[in-house]
């Protein structure tokens, strides 16, 4: 049997809390609830008694937002003493808006909810990861 050694940033700390095995469980995060909501978004959609065209809008004005937004929140990044925190934060409130789809009855309300909620802002600094951190 091979066994291979644990490698850890930092002594005494897990195998599961280095830097690669962090990144990788919030990558998986973000994408799988982006895959599911895409998969299955427009399912819901159809069941909350909406159209084609409201679905459409739906799933098509927070990629819309993003290509607006990216700008100002990389510089807000860059700015930032700890652009982690920025990620976190931008994370976070994604979380948290989503919840308020539970609440949410008809297009305009599930329009603001869902475009808060998916046109993340901290998208063009999770493109910039691997220039800052390697």
């Amino acid at each position: 049997m091979i066994k291979f050694p644990i490698r850890t940033i930092v002594p005494g700390r897990a195998a599961w809390l280095t830097p690669e095995r962090r990144a990788t469980n919030f990558y998986f995060s973000i994408f799988m609830g982006s895959g599911a909501a895409t998969a299955y978004g427009g399912i819901w959609f159809k069941d909350q008694g909406l159209d084609a065209g409201q679905i459409g809008i739906i799933g098509s004005l927070p990629v819309f937002i993003i290509l607006l937004i990216n700008v100002f929140v990389g510089r807000l990044a860059d700015r930032a003493s700890d652009w982690r925190q920025v990620i976190t934060i931008g994370a976070v409130l994604s979380g948290v808006i989503t919840i308020a789809l539970f609440f949410s009855h008809g297009f305009l309300p599930i329009l603001l909810i869902w475009t808060l909620a998916t046109g993340r802002p901290t998208s063009s600094i999770l493109r910039s990861m691997p220039r800052r951190c390697g």
